[in-house]
């Protein structure tokens, strides 16, 4: 057994859903590792097993498999080295397939990950008339590409981080490329590379970081579970954070009427978006008078009231 398999197999004990798949290919051992729940089980068994297994019965030596695998052209689909050990295990519990060779320094690992999840359904929390009916969802690559979808062009840029000690979530902060402003992206840069957690569940995390210990009973972050809110706001300049395992984006930075703005508005003419939007901001002030006045008048100022009301 050579040192990197027996390393693999030590970082695994107790995990009993690895699977060791040996496969002998030209009087040598070719180890496929992998876990079949988080896997795509029938692109291993056609793109990586069964070529395998005809390499196998090939009549070729040994030295031009290898050449032939450095080549690229052994398998169908795509896959790397990695020469890393913790990388070679960490990737493994991700979902990739790691193939390793006896007397080889590295590994090959194919990314045919393939998690449980969900399809695109109706935004529950944010339902709209006139617009798109689809919402996130848990994947985040199925995020990604509901955002890319909205706006095709290059300049919708994405920043990668892998945060937590144990969970190694993937957090993707998402923006448009000289429309924000960089002191904001900064900020939110250096809070992300600053987290030391074992583990992140849920967005409300990281907008825990990102506060800063301030105390405020305003809003600093805006959250919504809708792809067009999303690229509407990175259109306007501001910056969006995704998480994998979340199906709600948070949009930073944020105002009061930010918080009064609904999808639907940007589906509806301007002078009527705008009366809209000004019906909210009076009502709203007239929400938070009327009880304060109403109380002042009868606790303060009953004389005031006509008695014969």
């Amino acid at each position: 057994m050579s040192g990197i398999i027996k390393t693999i197999k030590d970082q695994l004990e107790g995990c009993s859903d690895a699977v060791y798949q040996s496969i002998s290919v030209h009087g040598h051992t070719c180890l496929l590792i992998y876990i079949p729940s988080i896997i795509d089980s029938k692109t291993l068994h056609e793109s990586i097993a069964l070529p395998l297994k005809t390499e196998a019965e090939a009549k070729l030596e040994w030295p031009n498999f290898l050449e032939r695998l450095d080549q690229g052209v052994v398998f169908p689909i795509q896959y790397l080295k990695a020469f890393d050990l913790q990388k070679i295990v960490d990737m493994i519990v991700a979902g990739k397939v790691v193939l390793c060779i006896e007397d080889l320094p590295y590994v090959y690992y194919f990314e045919i990950t393939q998690y449980q999840k969900r399809s695109v359904t109706e935004s529950q929390n944010e339902l709209v008339v006139i617009g798109p009916q689809e919402a996130f969802i848990e994947d985040i690559e199925t995020n990604l590409s509901l955002l890319r979808h909205k706006i095709k062009h290059p300049d919708l840029k994405t920043i990668h981080y892998s945060i937590g000690k144990y969970t190694k979530t993937d957090v993707y902060v998402v923006y448009i490329e000289g429309l924000y402003k960089k002191e904001v992206l900064a900020e939110i840069k250096q809070k992300l590379n600053e987290i030391d957690i074992d583990g992140i569940l849920g967005i409300s995390y990281i907008s825990e970081f990102l506060r800063d210990g301030n105390l405020t009973p305003f809003p600093l972050f805006q959250y919504t579970e809708r792809p067009d809110s999303v690229a509407a706001s990175l259109m306007e300049g501001r910056i969006g954070i995704i998480q994998d395992g979340t199906p709600t984006a948070m949009l930073a930075p944020t105002s009061f009427f930010t918080m009064l703005q609904s999808s639907e508005d940007y589906y509806q003419s301007f002078y009527a978006a705008s009366w809209i939007r000004i019906v909210r901001f009076l009502f709203s002030i007239i929400s938070m008078m009327l009880p304060s006045l109403y109380v002042a008048i009868t606790t303060f100022h009953p004389q005031i009231i006509p008695p014969n009301c």
